[in-house]
């Protein structure tokens, strides 16, 4: 029996108090489980704080992509504070490749974030890659990921027009075909509206995990996009390696109750949930994925 905690509830003096669902099988399972009541039930646990700061690291690498490694101290879960007093801005950051090679990151402070380019170092399906992070006060964190070997792609991806309670929507439906070797898939999408003073934004979010849906080896996704000033979206199919895609089950739960990305949410909670790592020395995700692309103008 496996524990997984739920949602953020109360804070009670030194301890938070927190819904935490119990399942009779384990998290690889949390979609099915989720689904089934009952296999479920409710319990209330105290967890304390114990003060124990830990550096938080979150990467995610894919070809072609911008690197970055975001770096922070933890905090208690009932305190809040901004990146200005949690970040860490002098360490050496350096992802390494299998051959040796290797290139550093430099902190950008309007970011926050360590930043590079795959100039010297590209990012290739297959590949294993090394993050290594030292801090000035002789703190060592290390990781390893191994990017995809082939990426899923969209077998077709439709759009139809539909009313739903005297509102129009598009509802947008896709399939794949699952690869062999994947652990799992998630899909963003980024989607362009224009307003009727010309003015035009962007939103981006990720696919919630009812909105995917799998027979064997045939995975659907379905969603509804309003229609108002919806001119063009994004959808793109993520591929994620096994640490990602372990990141991605234990976050679900935030992610229902809290509509933020995965970086939204290690912040939030500065490494101490989800309780997933793979970080050597700290907490967080080193991962990498490959995507596939459509675009659907409205």
């Amino acid at each position: 029996m496996g524990k997984l905690i739920f949602n953020i509830f109360k804070v009670n003096s030194s301890y938070l108090r927190v819904v935490a669902i119990l399942f009779l099988n384990n998290l690889t399972s949390i979609f099915l489980a989720s689904l089934i009541s009952s296999c479920a039930v409710e319990e209330y646990i105290d967890i304390p704080n114990t003060g124990e700061q830990k550096i938080v690291v979150f990467s995610i690498i894919s070809p072609g992509d911008s690197l970055f490694v975001e770096v922070n101290y933890s905090t208690n879960l009932n305190e809040w504070t901004d990146s200005q007093t949690s970040r860490v801005s002098d360490a050496i950051v350096t992802l390494h490749n299998e051959e040796g090679k290797s290139t550093a990151l430099t902190f950008d402070q309007n970011r926050s974030i360590y930043f590079g380019s795959q100039e010297n170092l590209p990012i290739e399906a297959g590949k294993i890659y090394i993050l290594k992070i030292a801090t000035q006060k002789g703190e060592t964190l290390i990781a390893t990921c191994q990017v995809p070997e082939a990426s899923a792609v969209w077998s077709n991806l439709t759009k139809t027009k539909i009313v739903e309670a005297g509102i129009e929507f598009y509802r947008i439906n896709g399939t794949w075909d699952g690869l062999p070797e994947s652990p799992g898939y998630t899909v963003f999408i980024e989607s362009t509206d224009e307003l009727e003073n010309g003015i035009t934004y962007s939103r981006k979010y990720e696919a919630k995990y009812w909105e995917i849906s799998r027979v064997q080896n045939y995975y659907s996704f379905q969603r509804l996009l309003p229609s108002n000033t919806l001119v063009r979206a994004d959808f793109s199919l993520i591929t994620m390696d096994s640490n990602l895609h372990s990141f991605n089950l234990a976050t679900i739960p935030y992610k229902e109750f809290i509509d933020l990305n995965r970086a939204d949410i290690i912040n939030s909670f500065k490494g101490v949930y989800p309780a997933y790592t793979n970080i050597e020395g700290g907490v967080g995700v080193f991962g990498a994925y490959l995507r596939d692309t459509l675009s659907i103008k409205f």
